[in-house]
């Protein structure tokens, strides 16, 4: 069995928000599909996997991929300071997922996303998405419009998804030092991983992980780069010795509670996050449409894991993760 845990898709009623809108972000229809407009350095055309549920569970079906856990497209309306905006395009997005779980049973399982510019609005709307609309996690972006994930405000969206039960899933937005990294597509290709892996780090050191011991985070992209720095992250000597903020205990320690996907597509970074995090800790993805599904598959079950290994990594860490019927 194989279950994605990383993928995105637009739903009708958050493409319809930012159709016509000026600035960023936006959309404008482009033949019979669309293109984004997400700051001065990042428009690109949606593939069809993005916007036409046919279109993916086609691809679903010749990849053998049994179940997707689908997430809102990103980076999108989280790039505008605009609270009202934030507030719509984040309920747009649950109500449009939530249709998609309903309307396809067994096959997708929907994040809620939150408008966190309003901390207040985002313990409602994830009281909303879960005991209403159904859905049984959250993803949330690196950064709101710049916002970071440690601000006192969302403490309380902390407290409620530990209550509620549901993982926090954590994927980049656009990198607030994107200036710094303009050109060659680097505000993707290293600015998201560096914006999580800062996100994460702020979430552990600012005490959230340490206050709420039973909420369960995920970080996308293999772990962005923890787990291959967490020997520096976690140093106590010397004259530039750490402080581990908040916490009694190393980062790594917490981190040890996170899960990670293996979206990557280098395989000796796959091994080593196993031999980090335990084959326990890891989920299969794709950031399908981004990614492409069949090289995303062969990363995980041509390396040198074993079946239980394989069999956790690709379908039995999400089924106990996301309650999965199967």
């Amino acid at each position: 069995m194989i279950i994605d845990v990383h993928n995105h898709f637009a739903v009708p009623e958050y493409i319809n928000l930012l159709l016509g809108r000026t600035g960023f972000p936006s959309m404008e229809r482009q033949g019979d599909g669309y293109l984004i407009h997400v700051s001065p350095m990042d428009t690109y055309v949606l593939p069809d996997g993005m916007f036409r549920l046919d279109t993916r569970m086609e691809e679903m079906e010749r990849s053998n991929v049994d179940h997707h856990v689908m997430s809102i497209i990103v980076p999108a309306g989280e790039v505008a300071g605009d609270r009202s905006l934030n507030i719509e395009l984040a309920k747009a997005a649950n109500e449009g997922l939530a249709r998609v779980q309903r309307d396809t049973p067994g096959r997708f399982t929907t994040m809620a996303t939150l408008p966190l510019l309003d901390g207040d609005e985002s313990v409602r709307e994830l009281d909303r998405a879960v005991n209403e609309l159904g859905l049984r996690s959250v993803m949330i972006t690196s950064n709101v419009a710049g916002k970071a994930l440690d601000s006192e405000d969302l403490w309380p969206v902390y407290a409620r998804a530990e209550q509620l039960g549901v993982p926090v899933m954590i994927h980049p937005s656009w990198p607030v030092m994107a200036e710094h990294l303009e050109g060659w597509t680097m505000p993707v290709n290293l600015g998201f991983l560096f914006d999580s892996t800062a996100a994460m780090m702020r979430i552990i050191l600012s005490g959230v992980m340490e206050r709420f011991p039973d909420l369960t985070f995920i970080l996308c992209h293999l772990g962005s780069t923890i787990p291959y720095v967490i020997g520096r992250l976690n140093r106590t000597g010397g004259p530039r010795s750490g402080n581990w903020g908040n916490n009694d205990k190393a980062p790594f320690e917490y981190f040890k509670r996170v899960y990670i996907d293996t979206v990557s597509r280098h395989r000796p970074a796959i091994v080593m996050a196993r031999e980090t995090m335990g084959s326990e800790k890891l989920l299969f993805g794709t950031d399908y449409p981004y990614g492409t599904i069949d090289p995303m598959i062969a990363d995980v079950m041509e390396n040198d894991f074993s079946v239980p290994d394989q069999e956790a990594i690709m379908s039995k860490n999400a089924i106990r993760l996301f309650d999965l019927e199967t």
